[in-house]
């Protein structure tokens, strides 16, 4: 009997120390700690706006801007899943190359994207944690320079490592703004309560702006009742979805969990690439102005 109790007594100090471990090793941030780099510089920003119910705070940062005078974009949109699969690197800067944007989700401050992408000089990183010092989070890379943008966060109920969304205004000849957005949701969650306060962010963001957008990512909508709540919203702001062909979108439950909408502009081409340098398959857009 002595020795089942010692046996357990160690069992628990056992968990006890993984515990501290974890704890220690992971900083939440209350809102995502957003990073904008031009030309491999860290650039200075204020803030611009604080909604406090929805959790957005918008950034203006100190450059000149340029408006985006060619008509045709090119886009990237791709989980990268942390780096961890063989290949990424080479994957990445191939179809990095070609785009005009450069839409990131589960990137890390390991993965050095100013050096793998250094023709996407405007480079947006909105991480709302770090595990044993690696930041991870949701990236934005261009060559245009942003107006402003801003950062939203929600944390996962199970895990509690939250998931977030980073999004940018760029001048546009016409006097108007392109919205381009980057978005990660909430996973581990049955009742999508926290998912669809994430929606309410994205929401939010789309109606302050009258211009073109793109709004893209990994939607983690692998149920009926999450692809209905995304869908919806969609339709509520007049936003289209990019249908695929050939669509090689990961999917679980037979449900894609990578989406892209747009409002605003035509879709001049759409498809997906296999590719096993991620646990997803990259999204590949060319787009046009209305």
């Amino acid at each position: 009997m002595k020795k089942l109790v010692k046996k357990g007594s160690g069992i628990v100090l056992i968990l006890i120390a993984i515990c501290w471990f974890l704890i220690h090793s992971l900083t939440i941030y209350p809102s995502p700690q957003t990073t904008l780099i031009a030309s491999a510089t860290k650039v200075g920003a204020v803030v611009l706006s604080q909604d406090d119910k929805n959790a957005i705070t918008c950034y203006q940062p100190s450059l000149t801007t340029k408006d985006i005078t060619q008509n045709h974009l090119r886009l990237l949109v791709w989980n990268l899943h942390k780096g961890l699969d063989k290949g990424w690197q080479q994957a990445l800067t191939d179809y990095g190359e070609l785009a005009d944007f450069v839409l990131l989700q589960e990137a890390t401050s390991e993965q050095q994207l100013p050096i793998l992408l250094p023709n996407l000089s405007n480079q947006l990183f909105a991480t709302p944690f770090a595990y044993r010092g690696v930041h991870s989070g949701v990236a934005l890379l261009t060559k245009f320079t942003p107006q402003s943008y801003c950062s939203a966060s929600v944390a996962e109920p199970w895990i509690r490592f939250p998931k977030a969304s980073i999004s940018s205004l760029y001048p546009l000849a016409n006097g108007q703004s392109l919205l381009v957005i980057s978005a990660h949701l909430i996973n581990f969650e049955l009742i999508p309560d926290a998912y669809q306060q994430q929606l309410q962010q994205l929401s939010q963001q789309v109606k302050w702006h009258t211009g073109p957008v793109i709004l893209a990512g990994d939607f983690n909508a692998w149920s009926e009742e999450r692809t209905k709540l995304l869908r919806d919203m969609a339709q509520q702001l007049g936003l289209v979805e990019v249908k695929f062909e050939p669509d090689y979108r990961v999917r679980f439950n037979q449900h894609p969990l990578d989406y892209v909408f747009v409002r605003g502009m035509n879709v001049i081409q759409a498809k997906t690439e296999e590719n096993k340098a991620s646990d997803h398959n990259p999204l590949l857009l060319e787009l046009s102005f209305q």
